[in-house]
């Protein structure tokens, strides 16, 4: 089975696939709080808030009014993520988003243990401001090495302004989105590139979510967008 890049400290997660949903509290002795609410019945049950995941401007594809999203919280210099985009992704694309059935979306989440991923999610955004962003993500995932040269190479072949592009590598203006794009994905749980999220669309956020961990098959990912689909009365 396939598994996902890790963070540093943890464990590789192995692909899988499940309902994301919230821990449940403990009280300082371990007991949940729902046992707790028993032995003392003046005590109020803690509602476990449904899960929600916010968009937040992530560049997104397909159909930015469809009823269902899904989110890819990826590193460009993971394998299992460059895996995902060379065998899955497109396919995916074809069948969902070319036909305005889902919106799609990727956030940021380079791991430190890649050199290269944090300048290349800052190019993906340097080609976004010059409308490039899914062509250089796509070349980014389709390349075997990442640096600043491959960087500029793509942004002459996508003819944008190159001192443009160039000056936005270095200026710092890309920094804060991705950093709270890693924040936001570190208060998800997510330890592992790629992770995924699908869910219906409520303004600027899903929920009804299920998340998908890892470069799984076409075939988990039809399922769970059908299911989504399905319980929002999107296309199918």
């Amino acid at each position: 089975m396939l598994a996902a890049c890790a963070t540093p400290g943890g464990q590789t997660p192995l692909a899988s696939t499940g309902d994301a949903q919230q821990a449940k509290p403990t009280s300082p002795q371990g007991t949940t709080a729902q046992a707790t609410a028993g032995a003392n019945p003046a005590s109020a049950p803690v509602a476990k808030k449904p899960l929600t995941i916010r968009f937040d401007g992530a560049p997104v594809m397909g159909d930015p009014h469809a009823k269902v999203a899904m989110i890819e919280f990826g590193d460009f210099q993971c394998h299992f993520c460059r895996y995902y985009h060379r065998m899955t992704f497109q396919r995916i694309k074809h069948e969902y988003m070319d036909h305005g059935r889902i919106q799609y979306l990727f956030r940021d989440f380079p791991l430190p243990i890649h050199k290269h991923a944090r300048g290349a999610a800052i190019a993906a955004h340097c080609g976004g401001e010059q409308g490039a962003y899914w062509a250089m993500l796509h070349e980014l995932f389709d390349n075997n090495g990442l640096g600043q040269s491959v960087y500029l190479r793509y942004a002459k072949s996508f003819r944008l302004n190159v001192p443009r592009f160039k000056r936005c590598l270095t200026d710092g203006s890309q920094e804060a989105g991705i950093d709270a794009s890693v924040k936001y994905g570190h208060t998800l749980k997510i330890d592992g590139t790629p992770t995924f999220f699908i869910g219906t669309v409520e303004g600027d956020h899903i929920t009804n979510v299920k998340k998908l961990s890892g470069a799984l098959p076409f075939k988990d990912f039809q399922q769970a967008l059908d299911e989504a689909l399905k319980e929002s009365g999107g296309t199918n």
